[in-house]
């Protein structure tokens, strides 16, 4: 199906360290014990050998960000994609915004490079490498390239405003940067809607896509003053 970009924020938390720090305690338990349950039912592991002997020795987020960057990515992937996505951990967060593949961003990059400010620049590229806890490195991915990133509260209103005055509103990018072609199909796609009421067109991908996306996913997140999280998978 390809990689996709989708995005949440926390519930309780203004931030993705905080959130992970405040609930390392339940998350650590939870996983412990849900992997000796799939080791003793299914003979298999939720997570490496590697991940599971460092929790077992770990006993706060603070003694695991003193192993460095690896062991912090490793525990941020795990936090999200599995307790956050199938385990107790599902109430922590809120998906927002849309989930789409990455191939639908990369024509926007185009755009960004020529338009947008380096700090914009920056923040657009965390979306395909990740960023980790530690220094806004890179994120460490997996061995099937999952990434986790976040931009914080000020980063994500910068960005915001900086689109807003450099390309414009949804409408206006909409109007500046769709063919012809691509308006007159989705104006067709409108008065169309399939039975459940919605609207699409699987080849639809105007040059500005991807800035769209964020765009759409930053006014939904208009007052609420916490981490921006995306996940590449």
């Amino acid at each position: 199906m390809g990689r996709r970009i989708s995005y949440s924020i926390p519930k309780y938390s203004s931030s993705l360290s905080e959130l992970v720090d405040n609930d390392f305690a339940d998350f650590r338990k939870w996983f412990l014990k849900t992997n000796r349950e799939s080791i003793e039912e299914y003979n298999e592991s939720i997570g490496s050998a590697h991940f599971i002997n460092t929790l077992e020795k770990t006993e706060s987020f603070n003694q695991l960000w003193e192993g460095g960057q690896q062991k912090v990515d490793e525990l941020v992937l795990e936090f999200l994609g599995t307790y956050c996505d199938w385990g107790e951990g599902r109430k922590l967060i809120r998906p927002i915004g849309p989930d789409f593949s990455t191939w639908r961003y990369s024509a926007s990059d185009k755009l960004i490079q020529k338009h947008m400010d380096e700090d914009s620049r920056r923040l657009w590229g965390y979306l395909f490498t990740g960023r980790s806890l530690i220094d806004d490195n890179k994120f460490i991915p997996d061995e099937d390239r999952f990434r986790i990133g976040y931009w914080k509260p000020q980063e994500s209103s910068h960005f915001l405003l900086a689109i807003r005055n450099t390309l414009g509103s949804l409408d206006e990018i909409q109007e500046k940067f769709w063919t012809k072609k691509e308006k007159r199909n989705y104006e067709q796609a409108l008065r169309a809607p399939n039975k459940q009421g919605y609207v699409g067109i699987s080849n639809h991908n105007p040059v500005s896509s991807g800035i769209e996306y964020v765009l759409q996913t930053l006014e939904e997140l208009s007052g609420n003053h916490v981490d921006l999280i995306f996940a590449t998978e």
